[in-house]
């Protein structure tokens, strides 16, 4: 027998090519339903991946809300420490649809009666009056907040204020 025509068992063995040791090895039905279970793992792997880089994002989406609700009060607080009658301008604040901006909330934020405040509101369709000194956000808006203050106001406040909204975009 010449090496070129045998072929090695599991034992090492040779065996001629026709042996039915050498036959090859199938996998059977077993060893192909375990591809799908790969698929089913890599679905749930990009599923999971999908809803942390969702979570992320609806996170940092209400962050800026958050940061410039921040943003915001703190203008008219400085606006209120400052009433010189000089604007001050709070850029890039973020007001999301439904969100209310009052001379209640104004006069609770700066430590000051609701009838110290005036509200000058967006030009256009953002944002609409819902009743005397309450207005509410149809639509997620950037703007910028300009306030003034001044002392002596004719109001009977001690310092009043007005608060105007710049649509951004």
């Amino acid at each position: 027998m010449s090496g070129a025509s045998m072929k090695a068992t599991k034992n090492n063995i040779p065996c001629p090519g026709s042996c039915p040791c050498a036959k090859p090895v199938s996998m059977g039905s077993r060893g192909q339903a375990f591809e799908p279970f790969n698929l089913l793992i890599g679905a749930i792997i990009a599923l999971t991946m999908l809803a942390i880089i969702i979570s992320a994002v609806n996170y940092f989406d209400e962050k800026k809300f958050e940061v410039s609700r921040q943003k915001f009060n703190e203008g008219v607080i400085n606006a209120v420490k400052q009433p010189n009658g000089e604007p001050l301008q709070a850029k890039n604040i973020y007001l999301r649809r439904g969100t209310t901006v009052s001379t209640i909330e104004l006069g609770n934020i700066a430590g000051l009666s609701s009838e110290c405040f005036d509200i000058k509101p967006i030009d256009g369709t953002s944002m609409v009056r819902r009743s005397e000194g309450v207005f509410e956000m149809r639509q997620d808006v950037l703007t910028t907040v300009v306030m003034s203050c001044k002392t002596n106001t004719s109001s009977g406040c001690e310092i009043g204020c007005e608060l105007g909204f710049l649509e951004e975009g």
